[in-house]
């Protein structure tokens, strides 16, 4: 067995990408006044060792985006930028290495504009006086924002890498942002943070919005502090990388509360990146108890209630998990529009909502016992979310991914005990996530677990056989297309001889105390050496030719199913306590299937495939999926 090799990215959106390494510099000549970018650059290949001895110097930003800085929650992020120079303030910047760029002792900032992951901000005074319209204003953010909260959570003795975090403005054309651990070509650890700049709004830049540049940065931090070696997030969908999402997102919102209006609510995030550049789409995210289409948002007095009738759902775990937080969805009955249109219920960023809010609550309740001292109630959180971290189990061939949100909050209870926190200080931790139900939770009952129904080409399963399709995942996985034999069986749902497939098992929920089963591990093993599994450029987990592992998010229980249905078929949600009958959308994509081959001279025959399952929220059972070859 062996674990999947490529780099992993953890991005504000939901795309992956990868970066060239780049070496040389680029200096700007002279202060720029927003005439046009580059237009005096020169790349030069060093960087001259001192040009001002000073540290600090000044800059225009927006403090923390437009939206914010302006109090206009209607702002246009397709405005003209120069309209924009009226929001902007001046800050000090602090830290810096005294070498007319913006480099410092807690972030080094480059750009992708004018030449490779140089520098483009230059001034011999370390003032940083630009124009929104300026490529360099951006810049000049990043370095504010990024040395602000980098040297706060060095403070709280919790930075990780403590080398300088490059940070990328304007590294591609497309609507995201990504921190990537990786190796260079010299095989020497590369850590950055990409912002990007909107395809779907020209001129908006993700370096406009301090909400995702501190999201990429704690990236970092998670992962270093984690392991210098292993990865938290092991499969595309896992509790462990929506729980990397999720910090992010928890540590951006609580270090800026303090720079947002009254008027406004501190618990979304990037309500400027990810609420304004989306064409129309609402990718908000936010630390509140319940979706913005739920009635009773955003108070969500009802938490706890799941109702198809009345429009509620709750962000408590694991039946919270799935449901997406912006409204993007027809009336009146917004719950089952959600389920019924939105089919990203297990990527990472979405699953993350529970653990957002559990975190936020958490500081929240930190602040009421220390006397609403938000600086104090920063540090302790930051603190016992790094050393949570810190102590969580690291992979293994057995358990891949081991993390979950229950070992999770698990870990942070521990951690306050360890530091000496007051019992009130304890006890404020404990309640926000047991309200969450991330801590002492229900559990799925023994024996919870039976076959589904599947597909009715193949009982208890679902096998994607359609060689057109497959071919455009791998190549979306940058996979060797060509293992897809062209012209071998036909498209009927079922293993024939000689084919590539992708398969899912259809795990029922029997619990009979009706509880959901969250955070699922499946190892899945054939047992039949004629069907074997592809490697690990399409298995995610641990994978032999035998075996592989995949993740899935949830299987409802009874008591949800029952809250969400209703006679009126107009708000009734058709979900179910299987796992296809939890998610509709299971099968869109390959993510959290199982990539099988079997070989052009196997027996007509039914093998079995084995599969134990492991629910973060209760026991290991296994079960066993006949199949039939044709």
């Amino acid at each position: 067995m062996y674990f999947r090799s490529r780099a992993r990215m953890a991005s504000v959106g939901v795309l992956f990408f990868s970066l060239s390494i780049g070496s040389s510099a680029c200096l700007k000549q002279g202060n720029d006044s927003g005439s046009g970018p580059f237009q005096n650059a020169v790349c030069v290949s060093n960087i001259p060792f001192q040009i001002n001895t000073g540290s600090t110097g000044s800059a225009f930003v927006f403090d923390p985006d437009p939206v914010a800085s302006s109090g206009n929650p209607n702002l246009s992020a397709s405005a003209s930028s120069t309209s924009f120079d009226s929001f902007r303030e001046q800050v000090q910047l602090s830290n810096l290495g005294g070498h007319g760029v913006l480099e410092g002792a807690y972030v080094d900032i480059r750009t992708s504009l004018g030449c490779t992951e140089g520098f483009g901000a230059f001034d011999l005074n370390n003032k940083y006086l630009y124009s929104h319209s300026s490529p360099y204003f951006g810049e000049a953010m990043s370095y504010y924002f990024g040395d602000r909260f980098r040297s706060k959570i060095d403070e709280a003795g919790t930075l990780a890498p403590i080398a300088p975090l490059r940070i990328v403005a304007h590294c591609m054309q497309d609507d995201n942002a990504f921190f990537v651990r990786g190796r260079d070509r010299s095989g020497a650890l590369v850590e950055k943070v990409c912002l990007g700049d909107s395809v779907m709004t020209p001129g908006a830049t993700f370096t406009d919005d301090a909400t995702v540049v501190i999201h990429e940065a704690q990236h970092g931090t998670t992962v270093d502090t984690y392991s210098n070696s292993s990865d938290l997030n092991q499969f595309l969908y896992d509790e462990a990388g929506s729980l990397n999402e999720a910090i992010s997102d928890f540590v951006s919102l609580s270090f800026l509360e303090p720079s947002i209006p009254s008027s406004m609510d501190p618990r979304l995030f990037s309500r400027w990146a990810l609420g304004k550049f989306l064409g129309g789409y609402n990718g908000v995210r936010g630390a509140h108890k319940c979706p913005t289409y739920s009635s009773d948002y955003p108070e969500c007095a009802q938490y706890g209630n799941f109702s198809a009738d009345n429009n509620t759902v709750s962000y408590s775990y694991p039946d919270g998990m799935g449901w997406p937080y912006g409204n993007n969805f027809s009336g009146p009955a917004y719950v089952a529009s959600a389920f019924k249109n939105y089919t990203s219920q297990e990527e990472i960023h979405n699953a993350g909502m529970v653990m957002v809010g559990a975190l936020w609550d958490m500081y929240q309740a930190l602040k009421d016992v220390k006397g609403g001292n938000q600086d104090a109630a920063f540090i302790a959180s930051h603190k016992l979310v790094s050393e949570s971290l810190r102590r969580q189990a690291k992979p293994t061939f057995a358990r891949i991914s081991p993390v979950t949100f229950v070992s999770f909050a698990s870990g942070i209870i521990d951690a306050a005990n360890a530091f000496g926190m007051s019992g009130a200080e304890v006890a404020a931790v404990t309640n926000a996530l047991k309200q969450r139900g991330l801590y002492n939770g229900p559990s799925v009952s023994g024996g919870w677990a039976s076959v589904g129904a599947g597909s009715s080409e193949s009982p208890g399963v679902k096998i994607m056989d359609n060689g057109p399709l497959l071919k455009r995942w791998i190549a979306r996985l940058g996979g060797d297309t060509n293992i897809v034999p062209p012209g071998v069986g036909t498209l009927n749902g079922r293993l024939d001889r000689g084919e590539v497939a992708v398969i899912w098992f259809d795990i029922q929920n029997n619990s009979s105390n009706g509880v959901t089963a969250g955070g699922l591990q499946l190892t899945v093993t054939s047992d039949d050496p004629n069907v074997t599994m592809l490697n690990d450029w399409y298995n995610f987990g641990a994978v032999s030719s035998s075996s592989a592992q995949i993740q899935y998010s949830k299987v409802n229980g009874t008591q949800v199913v029952n809250a969400l249905s209703s006679s009126n078929k107009t708000f009734h949600v058709p979900t179910g306590n299987s796992y296809f009958a939890t998610n509709p959308y299971f099968s869109s994509t390959s993510t959290t299937g199982v990539w099988v081959r079997v070989a052009p001279g196997a027996t007509r025959r039914t093998m079995r495939f084995n599969v134990d399952i492991k629910p973060a929220n209760g026991n290991s059972t296994s079960l066993s999926f006949p199949v039939t070859i044709q």
